[in-house]
């Protein structure tokens, strides 16, 4: 299944050959820590959306970023995941086991691709999925807390806390789309 996802980020987003090149050279650069499975080609619109998309870390740092890389650097950074930061589900611990998916796709029907991050961490009770959702704005990108924890509580997580089972990306984009979730981007 992680093959097949990746796979597919694989095939959606090698639309540029600058991207490609960028990815290779954050692979190469060592100079950050990158997380599994969020490594891939981005070609977005406009600069400074075309590149490599990854989850990482500064060597040192206890929490996971997101961002676009160009020449091996942090063109664009997602804004912080807030309590999902605070609560070590993006800590370099072993409390995040791994990122699942990625996908880069207007949920919203606003003309902006929102970008959509599901995994699964470990908690004190077991383990759990989580999904973070940023909103594709005219200025950047927006994490919506909110809309991530009901996410986490409703859709793909029973009443426990435990991994639903078949809760996947595919669940969450639907999830969203049922709900006609939107979100109102800053003036």
């Amino acid at each position: 299944m992680k093959k097949m996802l990746a796979l597919l980020l694989l095939l959606l987003f090698s639309q540029s050959g600058l991207a490609s090149t960028e990815c290779q050279q954050l692979k190469e650069g060592g100079k950050w820590k990158l997380l599994k499975n969020t490594v891939t080609d981005v070609h977005f619109l406009k600069s400074p959306l075309v590149g490599c998309f990854a989850g990482f870390s500064e060597k040192g740092e206890s929490v996971y970023r997101f961002g676009i890389f160009q020449q091996g650097m942090p063109a664009m950074i997602l804004p912080s995941a807030g309590s999902f930061e605070k609560t070590n589900i993006l800590s370099t611990n072993d409390a995040m086991r791994d990122i699942l998916a990625v996908s880069f796709r207007d949920l919203n029907g606003d003309n902006h691709r929102d970008v959509l991050i599901f995994g699964i961490a470990s908690g004190w009770g077991g383990d759990s999925n989580f999904a973070l959702i940023y909103w594709g704005c005219h200025s950047g990108f927006v994490f919506d807390e909110n809309l991530s924890s009901k996410i986490s509580a409703e859709s793909i997580n029973d009443k426990e806390g435990y991994p639903k089972p078949g809760a996947n990306i595919t669940s969450v984009i639907a999830y969203i789309k049922r709900q006609k979730m939107r979100h109102i981007c800053p003036s």
